[in-house]
């Protein structure tokens, strides 16, 4: 995921000035995962492009979505599709910290609310609620392209 919120971006405003009838765009993730809040940022993205210029975001997972990416799979606008063989994973928030205990403390609350906004994201994009989320995030969580699609990550394989 790391680097890929400005890349979108940038190809997103280069694509509405060759075509201003831009309807869809799709993002092909084959990702290990990465940095929850830049994940963040691209989710936020994504739901601005639907609100406010109608402009659906698909995501097709060809070959993994871990982590991160798979909270970004979920959060697909238009198509949120898997090939049959594809992997994704869920897992807890997992953070290093080193430092001050006042430092460590900060961390760990900035932690919490981040893994608090996670699990609400996956409960929002998918027919799962927070709690479940909550329990089968504690460690990671290996699923097919079968099994996210009866939980609602997907909502087709291909």
């Amino acid at each position: 995921i790391q680097g890929l919120t400005f890349d979108v971006i940038s190809k997103v405003r280069l694509l509405r000035k060759i075509n201003s009838d831009l309807k869809s765009i799709t993002i092909l993730l084959n990702s290990p995962g990465g940095d929850v809040v830049e994940t963040l940022g691209l989710i936020d993205y994504i739901r601005s492009l639907d609100s406010s210029e109608g402009i659906k975001t698909n995501i097709v997972c060809r070959g993994s979505a871990m982590s991160a990416a798979a909270l970004l799979l979920s959060a697909g606008t238009g198509v949120r599709a898997a090939s049959k063989h594809s992997k994704i994973m869920v897992h807890q928030l997992s953070t290093v910290v080193v430092g001050k205990l006042s430092d460590v403390k900060s961390n760990a609350k900035f932690s919490e609310e981040l893994e608090n906004d996670c699990n609400q994201l996956m409960a929002d994009n998918t027919n799962k609620d927070k709690e479940y989320w909550e329990g089968i995030s504690s460690s990671d969580y290996f699923m097919s392209a079968e099994k996210a699609l009866d939980l609602g990550i997907i909502d087709k394989i291909i």
